[in-house]
């Protein structure tokens, strides 16, 4: 299926060859038949992808300021990967979508309800049911696909509050300030429309406002002084421009006490005494409404209840459609022009030479049902099958996968088989890059007879089942870290290890342990065997949003478990001793009550004596470098700083080891899983190791975060 992607590199769009997304739980998958392109936020995309570096660098100088972090903490080579990967990353366009129902796997709309959705530009979608809407039957779909910005339109006005009878003002006749207006004299208002464009001036006329011309600026203030002596109730900036004049503009016409609410993007130096004197109340509008970027309510489908969140996404997207149904919001005069999906580079081309309000892509969804099942990809090279080939497919194409993962493993003799990705967006690049024979999103694909090495990168909840799958199927299983989330997935995979290992070769992503500075690190404290050390590992990790999944104990097991297990791994592999006690010391709040999910202490103590305290912090400095172990044995220190640098103090015959750049053993885990399977010997960490580093982390989640 075709997919309208852009590369934020070079600004170009391109139509993709996808695979078909998945739909489960709370999803429905949905079958486009139109996409309304987005003017504002869509052109503003393109003109950020067709800027040189250092034009991009002035439009978001916030992510400048995160790349030099970067550089300070990790080195100029990650930095440079990491930006590089993130520009030629393909974006998915578009969030203003009209289909039928495909697909459904929960009490809803039936198969074939027309719908809404904020769904990308592609022949299929998957959202979320908070997400889509039902159209009513008198509403056509070209007018249907005016229903998400229009959202947008109403959840500022919701903010605003206007009354029957009050004046408000609209700063900026672009799609969502023309709807604006025809919610306003919907709820009964006297607009006042200003823009400088006199064709957007009439249609907004038409809707019936009163229009004045932003160009001259004391024209328009001498205005409202006259008209409007006391002042407006309320102003709705949907303009976009990077000057201050527009929000100085609407605080001066505004009434003591007014209301001004801002939708598009323009400068914020605000003057203290403009609102000040009249004690104005200034809000941003976030959006479709209450509901956006909430994983809980957008991903999940968990709504909020209707008694204390009346307005939600979901709510505010009927509302609008109701307005359709009465004909209180007309699209005809905000439509343009409709181009087909094939000819979507003409369609962007207008958008940027002509800035039309509203231009439709129409969709004909021919596709043949195998088509609709995987394929998108085949492959170049006339691949062997021999006996002693490694046949490699990977479940999960996100960043680490393409940024890490694929570009080590391309440089191996394996051939790449199928690559399943939810999404699709990652994969289809990924797939012809690295020449993978096909790209779906049907997880059976997994268990062909033609994978006999599988890579799990999914997410955290999904890795214990595709691993029993891989051992049940004999194959050999390269899974990302961590290994389940709960002792019942664990003592699951152990039983089923032990019962059907055959010639399985079962790796973690515990890549750490194969850096050279460890490597160095082992040699050193073989030395030391009999002797017990102390192990300070200090992780400066950063903090996630609140609404990440990998907080969701369900989901990504939280950071204990998703990501401390590294570093438990990690120390130990160098302790080389069985762990007697291992407890956990989470970072409280104020009220010492409850514990920070992002900030603990774990504490390892050794039978041989030795303890281990790793210290995981998501409150530090990102100017700090994210990881630092010190190791203290019998009058001598070795420290390892970023795993870039290793240093010994009073260590006989060793003072330092230095490399070009942060080297955490990716590289060195993936060629050793490789020469196990090529030439049948142990895989390179024993299943015990594994299991043993697995469990303390979950048991420690449960001891502590269970309660």
């Amino acid at each position: 299926m075709k997919r309208v992607q852009q590369n934020l590199n070079d600004g170009k769009i391109i139509l993709a060859e996808v695979p078909l997304p998945s739909a489960s739980g709370s999803e429905y998958l949905i079958k486009t038949n139109k996409t309304l392109i987005s003017i504002g936020t869509e052109k503003m995309l393109m003109e950020f992808g067709n800027s040189n570096l250092i034009g991009k660098v002035l439009k978001q100088p916030e992510r400048a300021k995160e790349v030099i972090q970067k550089i300070q903490s990790d080195g100029l080579f990650s930095a440079y990967e990491a930006v590089s990967s993130k520009l030629n990353s393909p974006l998915d366009l578009g969030y203003c979508n009209v289909g039928t129902i495909d697909q459904s796997f929960h009490k809803g709309y039936e198969i074939g309800a027309r719908v809404i959705s904020n769904g990308f530009h592609a022949d299929f979608v998957s959202v979320s049911k908070n997400l889509v809407c039902r159209i009513p039957d008198n509403v056509d779909d070209e007018s249907a696909c005016f229903t998400v910005p229009a959202s947008i339109s109403l959840q500022g006005i919701r903010l605003l509050d206007p009354s029957i009878g009050e004046n408000v003002v609209v700063f900026g006749l672009g799609l969502i300030g023309m709807l604006a207006v025809q919610i306003l004299k919907a709820n009964g208002c006297n607009v006042i429309a200003i823009d400088p464009d006199k064709e957007k001036r009439q249609i907004a006329e038409n809707f019936g406002a009163f229009t004045i011309d932003a160009s001259d600026e004391e024209e328009l203030l001498t205005y409202f002084q006259s008209a409007f002596p006391l002042g407006v109730d309320g102003v709705l900036i949907c303009a976009s421009s990077p000057k201050n004049n527009i929000i100085s503009q609407a605080a001066t016409i505004s009434r003591k006490r007014g209301k001004i609410i801002l939708i598009g993007v323009v400068g914020l130096n605000l003057n203290r005494n403009d609102f000040y004197e009249k004690e104005l109340s200034f809000q941003v509008s976030c959006s479709y409404g209450p509901g956006r970027y909430d994983q809980s309510y957008e991903n999940s489908g968990h709504d909020f209840p209707y008694a204390y969140v009346r307005w939600t996404e979901n709510r505010n997207f009927q509302a609008i459609l109701s307005l359709m149904s009465e004909s209180k919001i007309n699209t005809k005069n905000l439509f343009s022009k409709a181009f087909d999906i094939k000819n979507v580079g003409e369609a962007y081309d207008f958008v940027l030479e002509k800035a039309p309000l509203g231009v439709i892509l129409n969709y004909s969804n021919t596709l043949a049902e195998d088509e609709k099942k995987d394929l998108v990809h085949k492959s170049k090279i006339n691949k062997s099958n021999g006996d002693n080939d490694i046949n490699v497919s990977f479940i999960g194409a996100g960043n680490y996968a393409s940024r890490s993962l694929l570009p080590l493993i391309k440089k191996h003799d394996v051939n790449f088989k199928n690559l399943i990705s939810n999404g699709g967006s990652l994969s289809s690049k990924e797939a012809k890059k690295y020449d993978f024979e096909k790209i779906s999103s049907q997880k059976n694909l997994l268990n062909s007879k033609d994978t006999n090495t599988l890579f799990i990168t999914s997410r955290h909840d999904s890795h214990a089942k595709y691993v029993l799958d891989a051992i049940e199927n004999n194959q050999n299983i390269w899974v990302e870290k961590p290994l389940a989330i709960s002792i019942k997935e664990l003592e699951k995979i152990r039983e089923s290890f032990y019962k059907r290992k055959n010639d399985t070769k079962l790796v973690v992503g515990f890549n750490r342990r194969f850096s050279p500075h460890v490597v160095k690190i082992k040699q050193l404290l073989d030395k030391r065997k009999n002797r017990p050390k102390n192990f300070l590992y200090t992780i400066n990790a950063g903090t996630i949003a609140d609404d990440h999944w990998i907080h969701d104990p369900s989901i990504g097991g939280g950071r204990l478990i998703g990501e401390a297990c590294h570093f438990v791994d990690l120390i130990k592999f160098l302790a080389d001793s069985e762990v007697k006690e291992h407890s956990c010391y989470p970072m409280l709040d104020l009220n010492q009550t409850n514990p920070n999910y992002d900030s603990f202490i774990i504490i390892l103590r050794f039978k041989d004596g030795s303890v281990g305290n790793i210290s995981y912090f998501s409150n530090g400095s990102k100017n700090y470098t994210k990881e630092r172990i010190e190791i203290f044995s019998d009058g001598s220190i070795l420290q390892l700083d970023n795993f870039k640098k290793l240093k010994g103090f009073n260590w006989p015959s060793f003072s330092s080891f230095k490399t070009f750049k942060i080297e955490k053993g990716q590289k060195e885990l993936i060629s050793s899983f490789f020469s196990s399977i090529k030439e049948n010997k142990e895989p390179p960490m024993d299943f015990e190791g594994i299991y043993e580093s697995s469990r303390i982390v979950i048991d420690l989640y449960d001891r502590i975060f269970s309660k």
